[in-house]
Parts: C-alpha cells; sequence; structure tokens
C-alpha cells in the first residue's frame, strides 16, 4: 500500500496524470485508443468525434490533443506549449491557479 502511495505520488509529480486520468499512456491497441479518445473528451469537454479527430492529428498524443482543442491552436504549437511545461498538462491549463 505505501509503495502503491509512492508510486502515485511519483506519477503525479512528473505529470504522466490530469486530475484522476493517467494521460501518458501509448494507445497502441483498439482498447487503450478507445480509453484515449474517452480521456481526451472528458478532460477537453469535446464529443468523442472531436477528441478523435486531435488525436489522429495529433499521431495519437493525448497531451498534445488536449492543449490543441482546449487552447484552440495547432497540433505543433501544442507540442511546444507542452515543451515549455516541462510535457506537464497540469502546468499548461492551471497558468495562473495553483497546482
Amino acid at each position: 500500500m505505501v509503495l502503491n502511495m509512492l508510486s502515485t505520488g511519483a506519477m503525479i509529480k512528473i505529470g504522466k496524470t490530469y486530475e484522476n486520468f493517467m494521460i501518458d499512456l501509448q494507445p497502441v491497441n483498439e482498447k487503450l485508443k478507445d480509453r484515449a479518445i474517452r480521456i481526451v473528451a472528458q478532460i477537453a469537454n469535446v464529443t468523442h468525434s472531436e477528441a478523435l479527430a486531435a488525436l489522429l492529428k495529433s499521431g495519437w498524443e493525448i497531451k498534445t490533443s488536449i492543449v490543441s482543442i482546449m487552447m484552440k491552436m495547432d497540433v505543433e504549437n501544442a507540442r511546444t506549449e507542452l515543451r515549455k511545461h516541462g510535457g506537464v498538462l497540469r502546468k499548461l491549463l492551471n497558468i495562473g491557479q495553483p497546482v
């Protein structure tokens, strides 16, 4: 149980999660692609088809898709913004709010 708490804390700290979603997954099969679509749709508050379109444009990059939708920017600019924030979605989306 302690190991689980430590690993969860580490995942949060290094930006592999956003709220209660594991967002740094590689959607390599249909089950994970479906999960990626649901994650993007829920976080970005868009339809499944909008989430799928964003994921296809970004090469199935979940964080890039979320940023491109929520910040209304193209994929390359979304990647650039993520890099500026160390790849941590929470830092980018919560600009001006305590992290």
